[in-house]
C-alpha cells in the first residue's frame, strides 16, 4: 500500500511529494538514490541490513518526511512532519522512491480501506 508523503532535506525549504510504500517487512525506512540526488542529501554513515538476498550495506541519510493530516471534524488539514529520519539508500530501480519501514511504522496507526484501495497513516 502507498501513502502520500512530502520529503525534504533537514534544515531546508526544499521538498518534493511522492508516494511512500508501507513495508511491514522492513526494519528501516529507505530512499531511492535518485531522491538522494534530487534533494542534495549528504551521507551520515553506513548501515548493514539483512535482506531476502542476504546482508547488504548502504549509505544512510537524514531526511524529513511529512504526512498529510485531515481532521474534518476540527476543520483542520495540514502536514505532520517527522524530522531527521535516518534512511538507507537503495540504488536499484523500484516502482517507489520511499519505503516506510518499522522505524516509522512502530509509532504509527495505519488504516487500510480495501474497497476504496487507499491507506492512511497517522502518528
Amino acid at each position: 500500500m502507498f501513502v502520500p508523503v512530502t520529503l525534504g532535506r533537514p534544515g531546508s525549504d526544499e521538498s518534493l511529494q511522492t508516494q511512500g510504500l508501507i513495508d511491514t517487512g522492513s526494519t528501516v525506512s529507505c530512499i531511492s538514490a535518485a531522491l538522494v540526488e534530487r534533494l542534495h542529501l549528504e551521507p551520515i554513515g553506513k548501515e548493514a541490513v539483512l535482506t531476502l538476498s542476504g546482508p547488504v550495506e548502504g549509505l544512510t541519510y537524514f531526511l524529513d518526511a511529512g504526512f498529510p493530516v485531515n481532521l474534518p471534524g476540527l476543520g483542520w488539514h495540514g502536514i505532520y512532519t517527522i524530522e531527521r529520519i535516518a534512511c538507507l539508500a537503495f540504488a536499484a530501480e523500484r516502482p517507489y522512491e520511499f519505503l516506510i519501514g518499522w522505524d516509522l511504522l512502530g509509532s504509527a496507526q495505519v488504516t487500510i480501506n480495501g474497497p476504496g484501495r487507499i491507506a492512511s497513516i497517522c502518528f
